[in-house]
């Protein structure tokens, strides 16, 4: 019976609790696509057989952390490991196995000297302020990228040489220069000769001063991937998010699909798209990766229907709730993230019915 209603219907829930909701949901009116998945209520995550799903988290640093699924090959053998360790001290003074913790292969990061020579080529800073400042005025309208105070503190740091030119800082390096290549693509809706002052602006060029600075600003920071990607911190998340949205108007399906693609993917290995116990995590940094997740995972989702790319990841895999509007958080744009996500769901019955 459950074959034959997945053939004609698609999957839906086999617990009663969310049966008996969608009966009531058809019995007001609600339709559901009949479509490889029921529509998702991210209002309603708790009755999902992933919510019974115990999983590993373990905090790496500040913003990094290791997830890892019930029954991965990881959680597997740190079991038999803690019960070998446990056999061996049971039964006397024996060495037991150590815990390395590999979790990211920083034996792979670059010794450092490719952020030194990038960072020396960070613009001048009103310049930098300008294009920041556009950003956040045009850029992050709908979404949630950063936080405008804790980009106003690198910039400082920047400019008071306290931020370091180790490989470490590689991520935030990257958020710096795309935040300011993503400004150059919203100029033209300020004062662009304010911008056009700055630089050695010849109007001949076939390219517009726009987009020539813009475009070096992002080379700049593609040399940092590498170790943007082996340390996968949240910061990680964020810069390979930038990269994806500054290259959505000029390659979506190519660059911008790819970017965005790698950002779900540190996404999941930071377990942004889980519930996160409140003990390791207080309420901002749970409120930042809430926003983040369903950031990154929205964008993708739209170019992932628009472009016809099957999609990367199922709304059975994530239990993650919905944002919460806290007033520390600026600009305040939340109800149009929200809309966003909500809006997405129907995109996808839509393209299922095509």
């Amino acid at each position: 019976m459950e074959q034959i209603t997945a053939h004609f219907i698609g999957n839906i829930p086999r617990d009663n609790d969310k049966l008996r909701k969608i009966a009531e949901n058809l019995t007001r009116g609600h339709q559901y696509p009949a479509s490889a998945e029921v529509a998702y209520d991210p209002d309603d995550s708790d009755g999902s057989a992933i919510a019974e799903e115990t999983y590993t988290v373990e905090e790496i640093s500040d913003n990094a952390i290791h997830y890892s699924g019930e029954l991965s090959h990881w959680n597997f053998s740190r079991r038999v490991q803690r019960e070998v360790n446990s056999l061996a001290t049971d039964s006397g003074p024996h060495e037991s196995f150590s815990d390395s913790g590999n979790y990211r292969a920083k034996y792979l990061q670059s010794s450092g000297p490719t952020v030194a020579s990038v960072a020396q080529c960070f613009p001048p800073r009103p310049v930098a302020e300008f294009l920041a400042s556009i950003f956040f005025r045009f850029a992050q309208t709908n979404y949630f990228f950063i936080e405008k105070d804790w980009f106003s503190v690198k910039l400082d740091a920047v400019y008071t040489q306290s931020l370091g030119w180790s490989s470490d800082e590689s991520p935030t390096w990257c958020i710096l220069f795309m935040v300011l290549g993503i400004g150059t693509q919203f100029v033209h809706l300020d004062s662009a000769s304010t911008f056009e002052d700055s630089f050695d602006f010849n109007p001949s060029r076939n390219e517009t001063v726009e987009d020539d600075v813009g475009s070096k600003l992002y080379k700049l920071a593609a040399k940092l991937v590498p170790d943007v990607l082996t340390i996968a911190s949240l910061e990680s998340v964020q810069a390979c998010l930038l990269l994806g949205v500054y290259t959505l108007p000029l390659d979506t399906p190519g660059l911008s699909y790819t970017y965005l693609g790698v950002a779900l993917r540190v996404c999941i290995q930071n377990g942004l798209h889980r519930r996160k116990p409140e003990t390791l995590l207080d309420e901002h940094a749970i409120e930042v990766r809430k926003r983040l997740w369903w950031t990154v995972f929205t964008l993708e989702r739209r170019i992932c229907i628009l472009h016809g790319r099957p999609l990367s990841i199922s709304r059975s895999d994530m239990d993650i709730e919905m944002p919460i509007d806290l007033p520390l958080f600026r600009p305040a744009n939340f109800e149009n993230l929200r809309a966003i996500i909500m809006l997405t769901p129907h995109l996808e019955s839509i393209a299922s019915t095509l």
